[in-house]
């Protein structure tokens, strides 16, 4: 093993191949991210839904494909949606530009280093599986559509996922 001793910050992690032995210690959160989620933001925005939508620093490539024409095909049915969309760095213009020629509101980022302000901004998401962005999702109770990213070391985000979405004492 490359480490001798293993933290996670789900208890259900410890059901991942590997993980047996894990110690669980939960995972911090930034003090930007305690102290805005702590303000409890308004979920309101005078009938425009405000969606975020993150893949996490590196992008979801799956999100930047699907997102776009999913949150579309909600405006034609009538819902009204302002978007931010963390691209990771390189599809940023590509993804923007499909946003455009979709007719959306999007503001679309490579990076965000203000996530507490996105979070707080946010009236939902639709989001990769990794540990931080879930934890930062449940500190403001945002509502989220969680779609793993399964390219990743040993499916960890459909466990973190699992993990989010159980029923916890």
């Amino acid at each position: 093993p490359l480490a001798s001793t293993l933290f996670a910050a789900f208890p259900d992690a410890l059901e991942a191949p590997g993980w047996e032995q894990a110690q669980v210690v939960g995972l911090p959160l930034r003090q930007a991210v305690r102290e805005a989620a702590s303000l409890q933001p308004e979920r309101t925005s005078h009938g425009v839904r405000r969606l975020l939508v993150t893949g996490g620093t590196l992008g979801s490539p799956f999100l930047n494909r699907t997102a776009p024409d999913l949150i579309a095909r909600l405006v034609s049915g009538g819902m009204e949606l302002e978007v931010l969309h963390q691209t990771g760095p390189s599809a940023g213009d590509t993804v923007r530009a499909v946003y455009q020629t979709l007719g959306i509101r999007a503001t679309v980022q490579p990076f965000m280093p203000d996530m507490a302000t996105a979070w707080a901004w946010a009236d939902a998401a639709l989001c990769a599986a990794g540990a931080g962005t879930l934890a930062e999702a449940g500190a403001f109770g945002t509502p989220v559509m969680i779609v793993p990213v399964a390219r990743l070391a040993n499916d960890q985000q459909t466990w973190n996922a699992r993990a989010f979405v159980s029923p916890h004492d």
